[in-house]
């Protein structure tokens, strides 16, 4: 008989954990990525248009990274990502991403405060065993480019929108720091093939200069370095004409938000839309089910009667869920077997992210709550059996259990979760029951009743 497949799914997913020994579990996929880093230098709006437009134009064709320093925290990058229609993962980088890179770099006199653009290549792939775009995040790609299908497919060579005209094509005799004042700079987008390696070529590149002060000299700026690098490469350059970088000046027209002037306020963004880029799909190691936008809402709403409260989530995943309750004024205890990352995502909300079994917090916790939301991975009738009696335990009187998955059985692949089901079915008559079903997987609201004397 085959595996359930949530059973599937957890077996695959800690083999992924033995395997990864501490990497980065977005990093092992091989789907292609769109990657970004935050400059100081762009408005944080203008980065959030940037990541908006791209999910937008390229949807779930590909996955999304966006890499900052430790300058930027949580609150600033869920601001920063809150118009992403599609999963982003946020990543926070330091010098020990490309240490080869930054040795070199502090060797030209350059610290870590000084690094800037050089930022852009740690590290130089998050995704080793993918192709890779990388773009400066003041960039908006408004249409879908003529070269994306072929890339994608496979296509062997560097792609890169590069600036002026070259003089240093087929010259010889020269040294790097002469060719340097005739190469085209680096524009801000670049298509990486599989096992393309730009850092080293960026070494030998700063090797090569006479002096060390002569990397940031006006004529030896990062993005003349960055060119002369893709020259080595023998990269190709792509069209700039459906990619500009923003300005007040240009972009007064319509953005793809509907906006005729600067881009959208956080407030005009619905909570349950603000914390799309917290999804979890096939980017984080392996196929899962990620909460969609008729559950978002509607949680969004329900949750506001319980602002203040504690309230607890079982199944936190990368946190999407734990951050509309948060946003609502719940006070949130959420439980999750591991982290996938909703430490950092959800840092400086009022939440507490516990590392468990879900069954086990429940056995073990003597606290009761008013709200118990429980969105799991596993929902056959045995893992609803496991947790049933410990989860009713522990809602009080006249509290509330929000439960993700209701239907999930009618979905073809996800035939034998039938547990959510089960546990309504099994429960006293006297408890109030709503089921919620006009996008799947649906969910149900029940409420434990009042203890009558």
């Amino acid at each position: 008989m085959p595996l359930p497949p949530s059973t599937a799914l957890a077996q695959a997913d800690a083999k992924i954990d033995r395997e990864t020994k501490g990497q980065h579990r977005f990093s092992l996929n091989q789907r292609p990525v769109l990657r970004w880093h935050k400059n100081e230098q762009t408005p944080d709006a203008v980065t959030s248009l940037s990541i908006g437009l791209a999910t937008r134009l390229f949807g779930s064709s590909l996955d999304y990274c966006l890499c900052t320093t430790h300058q930027v925290d949580a609150s600033r990058a869920r601001r920063i990502l809150a118009y992403a229609t599609q999963a982003v993962e946020w990543r926070q980088i330091d010098e020990k991403d490309n240490p080869e890179l930054a040795a070199a770099l502090h060797q030209h006199g350059l610290s870590v405060k000084d690094f800037g653009p050089w930022w852009r290549w740690f590290p130089e792939r998050v995704r080793p065993n993918a192709p890779e775009i990388v773009v400066s995040d003041d960039l908006l790609i408004r249409k879908m480019p003529l070269w994306l299908p072929q890339w994608r497919q496979g296509l062997a060579e560097i792609l890169a929108t590069r600036g002026g005209e070259s003089a240093a094509s087929g010259i010889s005799g020269h040294t790097v720091t002469e060719l340097l004042e005739l190469t085209r700079s680096f524009e801000g987008a670049i298509a990486l093939p599989l096992r393309s390696d730009i850092s080293a070529q960026l070494i030998r590149t700063l090797s090569a200069l006479k002096k060390p002060d002569q990397v940031q000299a006006h004529c030896y700026s990062p993005s003349r370095i960055f060119g002369h690098a893709l020259d080595q490469l023998a990269a190709s350059t792509i069209s700039t004409g459906d990619i500009s970088a923003y300005s007040p000046r240009n972009d007064g027209m319509k953005n793809g938000f509907g906006l005729d002037e600067s881009p959208v306020s956080l407030h005009e963004v619905e909570v349950s839309e603000r914390f799309r880029w917290l999804g979890g799909s096939v980017q984080w190691g392996i196929p899962g089910w990620t909460s969609n936008d008729y559950l978002m809402k509607s949680l969004a709403v329900f949750s506001r009667d319980f602002a203040g409260q504690t309230v607890l989530e079982l199944g936190t995943s990368r946190g999407k869920l734990t951050a509309v309750l948060a946003t609502m004024g719940c006070d949130v205890t959420t439980v999750d077997h591991q982290d996938r990352g909703a430490s950092k995502n959800l840092g400086g909300l009022s939440v507490k992210v516990v590392l468990k079994d879900a069954h086990d917090f429940l056995v073990e916790s003597s606290a009761q709550y008013r709200l118990i939301v429980v969105d799991l991975h596993g929902n056959t009738q045995s893992d609803w059996e496991r947790i049933a009696p410990a989860l009713t335990k522990n809602l009080q009187e006249g509290g509330a259990l929000f439960l993700g998955n209701l239907n999930l059985s009618e979905i073809t692949a996800w035939k034998l979760e039938t547990g959510v089901r089960w546990f309504l079915d099994q429960l006293p008559k006297n408890w109030k029951i709503e089921c919620f079903t006009a996008s799947l997987p649906g969910f149900a609201i029940a409420w434990k009743p009042l203890l009558t004397l």
